[in-house]
């Protein structure tokens, strides 16, 4: 099981304790359908100020069905795990009405081989800093159309890659990613994918940094991209690509040159920078939020300086931290006590456990 202990140190804020029920299946898909699935062990877990870590566990049923009956408090968010096929699955906060809830648990079985593909691609192109450089976001939504999740089939070979751009002084992992942090690597000129990969669509969002100075940008793409969106802060910015067409946009009140289309295995975007910033370097924040936002991935804040332990890729929403604690719990077990993972460990969860003290507090009716 998980281990939440220790989530929250806020002082104890009175709730409403009332008995509730959750009604719910462990379901997997099977072609256009789902099938209940027996024998998954289920564990009810608490997220609050009274109330931290697990609370209850038991076994579906033949038809995948459970229940789990409990007195609840308002204060605490309450999720579910299972375990299936050695993957760890995690709901979002349980939501209850009139005393009850109903939810799905979505499990699958999983592939080494069932394949992962590029849904849509965006590159955000900011406006060089004198003192930072120049930043380029870069969105690239993946998506497994079919009903296993992938896995690795050694601890050699990752789940998914992609080559890197070139001119690139360095790359990182950035917010607003929907794939456990610790199962993407940025290596030499590629990234990797290690994490397993469920059935649907999450995106892996990064940022190249380039040097002011830098005059050029290229991007390689090794498959076939139905959905590529480049949007260019300057003015000046040329894109050469074929396959892609220039469009008008206007962010914030705000020109903004953008270039949309599908390019084919094999092909590259070259964008060439005009050199001196001509717009306000704001501008890139709203830029991609709105883009992102649009998507309905969540935000992404571009050009602020993370404080020191900042987890990256989880947005300021109840249900991603608790997502994310029980993740980073999760991918603790094991590690030696004093080590340096094990201080990194206790770093990004105190920073968690605050951002989501925070968000609860926000959560709350005012009395």
């Amino acid at each position: 099981s998980l281990a939440l202990v220790g989530l929250l140190s806020a002082a104890p804020v009175a709730g409403l304790w009332a008995q509730v029920q959750i009604n719910g299946r462990v379901i997997r898909t099977r072609g256009v359908d789902t099938v209940g699935t027996p024998g998954v062990r289920v564990v009810l877990h608490g997220v609050g100020d009274s109330t931290q870590g697990p609370i209850d566990s038991l076994t579906s049923g033949v038809d995948g069905r459970f229940r789990f009956r409990f007195v609840r408090d308002s204060t605490t968010a309450y999720l579910l795990s299972a375990r299936y096929r050695e993957i760890e699955y995690i709901s979002s906060p349980v939501p209850f009405s009139e005393g009850a809830a109903e939810i799905a648990l979505l499990v699958s079985e999983t592939s080494t081989t069932v394949p992962i593909e590029i849904r849509a691609r965006y590159l955000l192109v900011g406006a060089p800093d004198p003192d930072e450089g120049r930043s380029v976001v870069d969105v690239v939504v993946l998506r497994n159309v079919t009903d296993s999740t992938r896995v690795s089939p050694d601890s050699m070979t990752p789940v998914w890659a992609m080559a890197l751009p070139t001119g690139v002084l360095r790359t990182v992992v950035d917010e607003g990613t929907e794939v456990s942090r610790d199962g993407v690597t940025v290596r030499n000129d590629s990234v990797l994918v290690t994490a397993p990969l469920a059935p649907g669509s999450r995106q892996l969002v990064l940022t190249h940094y380039l040097a002011a100075e830098s005059e050029r940008f290229e991007v390689p793409f090794h498959s076939r991209i139905d959905s590529v969106t480049v949007l260019a802060e300057e003015p000046g910015v040329l894109v050469d690509a074929p396959g892609l067409q220039e469009v008008a946009e206007q962010i914030a009140g705000q020109p903004v040159r953008g270039w949309v289309g599908s390019l084919e295995a094999g092909s590259r975007i070259t964008l060439r920078f005009p050199g001196a910033p001509q717009t306000p370097g704001w501008l890139l924040g709203t830029l991609v939020a709105l883009v992102i936002g649009a998507m309905g991935l969540g935000v992404i804040k571009l050009r602020a300086r993370k404080a020191a332990g900042e987890v990256p890729g989880v947005p300021d929403r109840v249900a991603d931290l608790v997502t994310a604690i029980a993740a980073l719990d999760n991918g603790h077990r094991g590690a030696a006590p004093g080590s340096a993972a094990d201080r990194q460990y206790h770093e990004q969860r105190a920073v968690l456990r605050r951002r989501l003290n925070r968000a609860l507090a926000r959560a709350r009716p005012s009395p």
